[in-house]
């Protein structure tokens, strides 16, 4: 009895929690509505190439933006979760009509139309392509419908508002986002943040309070980096969030799936050929070093590298602890610390044998000075015992010496010791594994300056020729003659005296 009590009650408190189906279907409607919105303003053939006029490779690094941000937007894993996306535009009917002839910005497009008619002035003008959207992004968004089985997103959430003057946005995109009252998140991209990005950012935070207005920092366009960089550092931040690309991809359709997408539509979205692009995805190296020359050959704007936005890879979570990044979209792009994902390739497989000093050891002992890998660090291990016996039984341990971790390159991660014994007691980390090298007994010096040390730094290109079989070794023809501060001396202990490690003179070959 007490168990069909049980069942009684229980079937009694489930009855009068269910709802009508009608009043289900009107809550999953109600939460499947569209909650964020994507404004690309004035991205039109007759405002672009006064974008950034004097940079066309940060015009197309602003492009590419814009393109992956819409991409982002468009590609939820569920469809109805995709943005609505609102283009925004300047259309002026024919003749300018309505226009008037002493608007600060506009103006004159309407006193020369009077003087030479539509057909030689008709710069945002109604029936002209000039004042049309990007052709780039529409078919981005056509390319998604195909790959839509419901045929009624078009309508529900890719329009075109136009104005008639001005910069400021039409009344138009205020009631179409009121239309929409579950949008509670609107990100602006486009061009120009001095004008139409300014205004639109400045109008929906009037209007609509209880939007989140955010702008995305790569897709922002304006005439000229330096004013582009101050309106993204100084003015918009007063009313919006200002986010990385990475950030909106995250919120949008998440990494991976922007990943998959960015391959599905390469083709829509492919970078320009004299762009040239690249990452510093933390690797470390020399990449610093190059990349502060490709980005800047000759002035700031006439270099065709820009950089490209990254995101998070992975994070070594068992060695060290450190965060590394790919190209956003996991992309293949012309430079980047990352072999992965970099065209030009500073780390060549095998070159840890190099950079490494105990694989070194292995691969050139018979060229190198008498030399010991000190695995496991501690001068009491038995294998340090074992290096300093073998050291005292066929000469003396005076130096110098030098000890530096494997894994470390560049001459500021070397330590000079006076004897082996020295240098041993520095091997302490049990983590780590050292090189200790007795210096070579007759060094070659340099006799301009008193006898010190030298080395030739000599920059190389290996390229692999198109046939893909066959490689061409590139050699700068001016190398770096690198000479130590001070005059050599085997009791000079100093890294004056015994590194060379500043670049002194370039030579002509």
């Amino acid at each position: 009895m007490a168990g069909k009590i049980f069942i009684y009650c229980s079937l009694f408190a489930i009855s009068q929690c269910m709802q009508p189906v009608s009043t289900m279907m009107a809550d999953y409607n109600n939460s499947s509505r569209i909650k964020r919105a994507l404004i690309i303003c004035d991205m039109q053939p007759d405002i672009l190439p006064s974008l950034f006029a004097n940079s066309p490779s940060q015009r197309e690094a602003f492009l590419h933006a814009v393109q992956s941000a819409v991409l982002a937007a468009i590609s939820s894993p569920l469809p109805i979760d995709n943005s609505l996306v609102l283009f925004t535009g300047l259309q002026f009917p024919p003749r300018y009509e309505g226009l008037h002839p002493n608007h600060c910005l506009y103006g004159s497009l309407r006193r020369l139309n009077e003087k030479v008619g539509d057909d030689a002035a008709h710069w945002f003008m109604e029936g002209y392509c000039g004042s049309d959207i990007d052709a780039s992004l529409l078919a981005l968004l056509k390319k998604n419908e195909k790959n839509d089985n419901n045929n009624d997103v078009n309508d529900d959430k890719y329009q075109i508002i136009y104005r008639k003057a001005g910069h400021l946005p039409p009344q138009s995109l205020i009631q179409k986002l009121q239309q929409h009252s579950s949008i509670t998140e609107v990100t602006i991209i486009g061009a120009k943040a001095s004008q139409s990005i300014q205004s639109t950012v400045q109008y929906i935070v009037e209007y609509c309070p209880y939007i989140d207005v955010s702008v995305i920092r790569e897709a922002i366009g304006d005439d000229t980096i330096r004013r582009c960089d101050a309106i993204l550092e100084y003015l918009l931040p007063l009313y919006a969030r200002v986010v990385s690309l990475e950030e909106f991809v995250v919120a949008t359709c998440g990494l991976e799936r922007f990943s998959r997408e960015m391959q599905q539509h390469q083709q829509l979205i492919e970078a320009n050929e004299h762009v040239k692009y690249y990452v510093d995805c933390e690797r470390g190296g020399h990449y610093s070093l190059f990349v502060h020359h490709l980005a800047h050959g000759g002035d700031d704007t006439s270099s065709c590298w820009q950089k490209y936005p990254r995101q998070k890879w992975y994070e070594d979570v068992m060695l060290s602890g450190k965060q590394y990044y790919c190209p956003l979209g996991k992309r293949v792009v012309d430079f980047c610390d990352e072999p992965a994902f970099s065209v030009i390739s500073m780390f060549l497989k095998g070159r840890d044998c190099l950079d490494d000093k105990g694989k070194l050891m292995n691969l050139a002992k018979d060229f190198l000075p008498e030399t010991y890998v000190i695995k496991g660090g501690g001068n009491n291990t038995n294998n340090s015992h074992d290096i300093i016996d073998k050291i005292q039984r066929t000469e003396s341990s005076s130096g110098p010496w030098f000890v530096k971790e494997t894994n470390k390159n560049g001459g500021r991660a070397v330590t000079v010791c006076q004897t082996a014994e020295d240098a041993m007691a520095l091997t302490c980390n049990p983590k780590e594994t050292y090189v200790i090298q007795r210096h070579v007994t007759n060094p070659s010096l340099c006799n301009d300056n008193g006898g010190t040390k030298w080395h030739l730094k000599v920059y190389n290109l290996l390229a692999n020729d198109a046939d893909g079989n066959h490689w061409t070794l590139h050699c700068h023809n001016e190398p770096f003659l690198c000479i130590a501060s001070k005059p050599w001396s085997m009791n000079d202990l100093s890294t004056e005296a015994q590194i060379t490690i500043r670049r002194t003179k370039r030579m002509k070959t």
